[in-house]
């Protein structure tokens, strides 16, 4: 009898452990999702100061280039705006690219062309990205409302970076409505 009671008690706490630790892993989970999107928020933050800090036109092309290299992680980064012809759009900054070959491209053709006529973000799939050969990672469509400024294009991701993470789509977001403003406000106060 005592061992029976002994033995019920001992599978009682044996159910009791495991509902404690699938409440514990459970909480971890939700824990990291919090923190991942606290980070994704703090970026942002980040990047939306650095963009609005100034109406120096080479200030705030600095800082969108700061935010495709420290924030986002890319090694190969080059920043389109459109001028008067708006088929073309003239290379205004780049980091890491040839920039004699990105002097200017045509909106009619390719990834690039697709963000800038239809203000949507361009993402590689991940055959196109492990493929490389100067086919950008991402477009990231520089928005005034409706209309596209600009598109900044990340070329490749620094080596110990294989892929986006939920923070750097915040970051696509913040630099699509936020960029095109800045560059704009710096065209005109030019």
């Amino acid at each position: 009898m005592v061992l029976r009671a002994l033995l019920q008690e001992r599978d009682e706490l044996q159910r009791q452990l495991f509902e404690l630790e699938d409440a514990h892993d459970r909480l971890a989970r939700e824990h990291a999702s919090v923190e991942r999107e606290h980070a994704a928020v703090s970026q942002a933050h980040v990047a939306a100061r650095l963009l609005h800090r100034s109406l120096d036109r080479a200030q705030v092309l600095t800082a969108i280039l700061e935010i495709s290299i420290n924030l986002i992680g890319s090694e190969q980064v080059a920043l389109f705006e459109r001028d008067d012809d708006p088929q073309r759009l003239n290379l205004v900054a780049a980091f890491g690219v040839d920039e004699a070959a990105y002097a200017a491209v045509s909106v009619a053709h390719g990834s690039i062309g697709e963000a800038a006529r239809t203000g949507a973000i361009q993402l590689a799939t991940s055959d196109e990205a492990d493929a490389g050969g100067g086919k950008p990672a991402v477009c990231v469509p520089l928005c005034v409302g409706p209309w596209v400024a600009g598109v900044l294009v990340l070329f490749r991701l620094l080596p110990h970076k294989s892929g986006f993470e939920h923070v750097d789509y915040a970051l696509f977001d913040v630099l699509s409505e936020q960029a095109g403003v800045a560059l704009v406000a710096t065209r005109e106060q030019g």
